[in-house]
């Protein structure tokens, strides 16, 4: 029997591609690249862990300068003397009694300030008819034709001269025609004494009340 032969045949070899050795390259790249990596991590490592080296530098203590001390003179014994009290004495001194000084000579005048006695105010006073103008007005003929009776209640104003300055009616007697015919009398013919406010004519109200009845009138 023959032997199966154990060698490798040359035809069954088959030379190595380009493909096969551009890959193969790229692993070992790889590799390398792995290697450098990992070799040059521990030496940072390594390199942060050793400490720095500390200088330290021995500082001696400057002593102070002492001064040497003045010389002592030569201190001269003198002999101690005995202690004598002295006695205290107190003087009294009299009294002297101070002159007094009188004046004499012309009396001082003393200047009195003058008492201002203010005048007493005088009250106010309100306006006071003068009787002889206060007369009645006349009729209204047409009002008297009528029979037209009634009151007039009126508001006169009377000025400092003493002269009705404005009139108005108050209170209306129910006729315009005898209202009217007191207000125009009123205003032309009555006097009054004026009002006074501390002693000086002032301006005033007062009020009067004309009667017109046909029995009067005449």
């Amino acid at each position: 029997m023959e032997r199966p032969s154990t060698g490798v045949s040359l035809e069954h070899t088959r030379p190595f591609s380009r493909t096969r050795i551009v890959s193969l390259a790229f692993v070992g790249a790889l590799h390398i690249l792995f290697v450098y990596a990992l070799v040059s991590g521990l030496a940072v490592r390594m390199a942060m862990q050793i400490p720095h080296e500390l200088m330290a530098q021995v500082v001696e203590p400057q002593q102070p300068k002492t001064e040497p001390p003045p010389p002592v003179a030569p201190s001269l014994a003198q002999p101690s003397l005995p202690t004598v009290q002295v006695p205290l004495i107190k003087i009294t001194q009299p009294a002297v009694a101070h002159p007094i000084t009188t004046y004499i000579g012309p009396p001082v005048p003393v200047h009195v300030a003058p008492v201002v006695v203010a005048p007493p105010a005088t009250p106010p006073t309100p306006p006071s008819a003068i009787l002889a103008t206060h007369t009645q007005p006349p009729y209204p003929p047409v009002s008297q034709r009528l029979g037209e009776e009634g009151t007039v209640q009126l508001s006169i104003a009377v000025g400092p001269d003493g002269r009705v300055s404005d009139a108005s009616v108050a209170t209306s007697s129910g006729k315009s025609d005898l209202d009217q015919a007191a207000l125009d009398w009123v205003k032309s013919h009555w006097r009054y004494k004026p009002a006074t406010k501390d002693g000086h004519p002032v301006d005033a109200t007062v009020r009067a009340a004309i009667v017109f009845n046909i029995k009067q009138a005449g």
